[in-house]
């Protein structure tokens, strides 16, 4: 009985700190949220809003939305959806999981050394894994501008890419070699595929 009430109190412990380390920093231009997949109706954000793992953030023309988390600034870039599935702080590890469905982002991850972090970010062709770093990432390219990042794709091949390189997945089981960006431009095309 006792480890029964043990587990339901870390779960609503979980549950309570995730829910109160999401919201909206800043919001500019058209933003809309809507609780998850299933639901049909968006609602205009609001800066300052709460929100819950799996709201979808979803940015129009000229319009951007900050989502802030425990440690990182995700800025969610124009024509872009995107959504925090999963944040768990503990004493030891903060792990975030971001799911960005088109449309590209810019992350700014705070490193703390006392702490494990472990921030991804997902699309439906890769997974950018971050180690304490600001990037930008969107379906099939990554641009890092501070630190190491991880580009891995559906068929577990992987790329670490650091400050200054982009990396872009090319065919489905191909990740390019990462390569520096000082004379070229970075550009994600944000509209949707499909």
């Amino acid at each position: 009985m006792k480890k029964g009430m043990l587990l339901i109190s870390v779960l609503f412990l979980t549950f309570f700190v995730n829910a109160q380390n999401i919201s909206l920093y800043s919001v500019k231009g058209t933003v809309k949220i809507k609780n998850n997949e299933n639901s049909s109706s968006w609602v205009t954000a609001k800066t300052g809003q709460k929100l819950s793992l799996g709201n979808i953030i979803f940015t129009g023309l000229k319009s951007e939305a900050i989502i802030k988390t425990e440690n990182a600034n995700i800025e969610v870039k124009p024509l872009s959806q995107a959504s925090v599935k999963d944040l768990v702080v503990t004493k030891d590890n903060i792990v975030t999981d971001v799911y960005i469905k088109y449309g590209k982002i810019n992350a700014n991850v705070d490193r703390n050394r006392e702490v494990k972090t472990e921030f991804k970010v997902r699309s439906a062709n890769s997974t950018a894994s971050v180690r304490g770093t600001i990037f930008t990432f969107g379906e099939r390219a990554l641009f890092v501008e501070n630190g190491t990042v991880q580009l891995i794709n559906n068929y577990d091949n992987s790329a670490l890419v650091q400050k200054g390189e982009r990396a872009y997945v090319r065919k489905l089981d191909v990740i390019e070699a990462p390569n520096s960006t000082r004379n070229s431009e970075y550009f994600v095309n944000p509209l949707p595929t499909g």
